[in-house]
């Protein structure tokens, strides 16, 4: 088991959708600590959406700052066009600010394999897809990285979701 864990934390470091993260950024099994601050022990504290931002890891061409959104996860439901799962977020993010294949289960380590995702509420609903574990469930955290900073009140949701009101 830790061999694996190991090889997993090396895989994590060397992929360059991780160059993404803030400067001191440490991953473990189950939580994010940006410069020596555990992402879940800030959401316990703060609540979410939470946004943290830093220095990127990386020179880029999006600038020199980037952020992670911690966000809660408020249900997990069949989508509607009858293919796959969404999962409804306690933020309405930006399908072109989230990096791609950055999305980390925070709280707990997930039991089953990873698989697609469609994010809601989202700007362009349908655009942004995240991979979690297949047992991801309502009150889990989840961060993802973000190519630039954005701002909290931007990410708050919309009080109007036609999607979700019944007919």
């Amino acid at each position: 088991m830790l061999i694996h864990t190991v090889g997993s934390f090396r895989r994590r470091a060397l992929d360059p959708r991780f160059a993404e993260w803030p400067v001191g950024t440490v991953f473990t099994r189950d939580d994010v600590s940006i410069l020596g601050q555990s992402l879940v022990e800030a959401a316990g504290t703060v609540g979410t959406p939470l946004v943290r931002v830093g220095e990127r890891s990386a020179p880029s061409i999006e600038g020199r700052f980037c952020c992670v959104v911690v966000t809660r996860v408020e249900a997990v439901i069949a989508a509607e066009s009858g293919v796959g799962e969404e999962v409804w977020l306690d933020a309405e993010l930006d399908a072109d600010a989230v990096v791609r294949g950055s999305a980390l289960l925070l709280g707990r380590a997930g039991t089953r394999m990873r698989r697609p995702y469609i994010v809601r509420p989202a700007l362009r609903p349908g655009d942004l897809r995240i991979a979690l574990p297949g047992d991801v469930a309502e009150g889990d955290l989840v961060a993802l990285a973000c190519r630039r900073p954005v701002a909290l009140h931007d990410i708050r949701r919309r009080p109007y979701h036609p999607e979700r009101l019944s007919s």
